[in-house]
């Protein structure tokens, strides 16, 4: 016995001894920004940066107000800069994304892209020249609904970039739905790994404990709660609607809705909840900096999307112990096990999604179980310990 723990102690200090895997976290996006890959990314590299990895980002520079070189949460950030003129600023970006590549070849082993757009294609085309294996995740609906990856558009150029793409050597997929689209575009059963959106679910939960009091004053209230872009896709709308009609059968219910987040539907958002009357209890909260100070202030979280990946949203409230209503669609079922960690209704159904908040004023008892098994849920199948893992061993294959 002795002399397999002396070996397991020897692989231990070899472990802690190896040079660290040197990765290149490409964002295809504005960086940092608002969007939930992009917030998983930021995480990603903070927990593997302590995992004997050494991260580096690298992004379009969308904002010009933003420096080409940066740190983003200590993690070195270069920004790629280009014109920025339609169809000419592209190409020049991708000429130039091929030329970094190039360059820093020998100072990364793995390449993993956050957002399957353009850069990830580059990556992909440049491997022969590079040598730097490429990891892409697909990060949300939209890189099938008439992205790179929907096999029924008909755009010549994304045709030649999914065949592309179905050369790289594996595809991070986030939710069993988006596997299911990735085979049907394709890829091969061997390239698709499925290694889910994570969280550090102690720090949250430390700092749900942490957070103000500002829930005590909403104690005899029901607030329901959204955090996320504020977009056609996420059927804000909807939940609006929903939220009117629950407020209009319990006249007597002292009840709020709370949004949190930003986009192109504010100023449309704004103006419903006007026209309707409920502007002293629909609360606008912008962008949310600590969303465990949001999350503290609700009783239960709603994510009304007509599609999603695998949202960080649900994730980070289920830690918090919230119940969870969300839409039977993507990775919304994922997380949640109708009538076990909340309920799920159909997309785009304000009537349905009325009637449940309905059952959240007449089962009270169901939402305290909901957050019970939510959060454990989170804990023992998405928690960092057990991603960051998973993706190590996938970077080192």
């Amino acid at each position: 016995m002795g002399k397999y723990v002396a070996i397991d102690n020897r692989i231990d200090t070899i472990k802690t001894n190896a040079a660290p895997i040197r990765v290149l976290f490409v964002v295809d996006s504005t960086f940092p920004g608002a969007g939930g890959a992009e917030a998983q990314a930021r995480k990603l590299a903070r927990a593997l940066n302590s995992q004997n990895a050494q991260i580096e980002f690298v992004s379009p520079r969308t904002v010009l107000e933003l420096p080409v070189n940066d740190t983003v949460d200590g993690t070195p950030c270069h920004r790629i800069h280009y014109p920025h003129i339609k169809f000419i600023g592209a190409g020049i970006l991708l000429v130039r994304f091929a030329f970094y590549l190039f360059k820093r070849r020998n100072d990364f082993d793995v390449v993993h892209v956050h957002i399957t757009r353009l850069l990830a294609t580059v990556a992909v085309l440049m491997r022969p020249l590079t040598g730097l294996p490429v990891i892409a995740k697909i990060s949300g609906y939209f890189e099938f609904k008439g992205g790179i990856l929907d096999p029924d558009s008909k755009n010549p150029a994304n045709a030649f970039l999914r065949s592309t793409l179905r050369r790289i050597d594996y595809v991070q997929t986030i939710s069993v739905q988006t596997r299911e689209r990735l085979l049907e575009a394709g890829f091969a059963e061997k390239q698709i790994k499925f290694i889910p959106n994570g969280i550090d679910s102690a720090e949250s939960i430390e700092k749900l404990e942490l957070t103000s009091d500002e829930a005590d004053a909403d104690k005899d209230t029901m607030v329901f709660g959204y955090c996320g872009r504020l977009r056609q896709i996420k059927g804000v709308e909807v939940l609006i609607d929903a939220f009117s009609a629950f407020v209009k059968t319990n006249p007597d219910v002292p009840a709020k809705l709370r949004i949190a987040g930003g986009g192109i539907l504010f100023e449309k958002l704004t103006q419903q909840v006007q026209a309707i009357g409920l502007t002293d209890c629909i609360e606008f909260l912008g962008t949310v900096e600590d969303t465990h100070d949001f999350y503290s202030t609700l009783d239960v979280y709603i994510q009304p999307s007509f599609a999603e990946g695998l949202p960080n949203s649900v994730i980070e409230a289920m830690v918090c112990g919230l119940p969870i209503l969300a839409t039977n669609i993507g990775g919304n079922k994922d997380l949640v096990n109708h009538d076990k960690e909340g309920w799920l209704f159909e997309a785009g159904d304000s009537e349905a999604l009325s009637a449940l908040m309905q059952r959240c004023i007449d089962e009270p008892t169901e939402l305290t179980r909901f957050g019970e098994n939510g959060r454990a849920r989170i804990v023992d199948t998405y928690d960092f310990s057990s991603v960051t893992r998973d993706l190590m061993d996938l970077y080192r294959a």
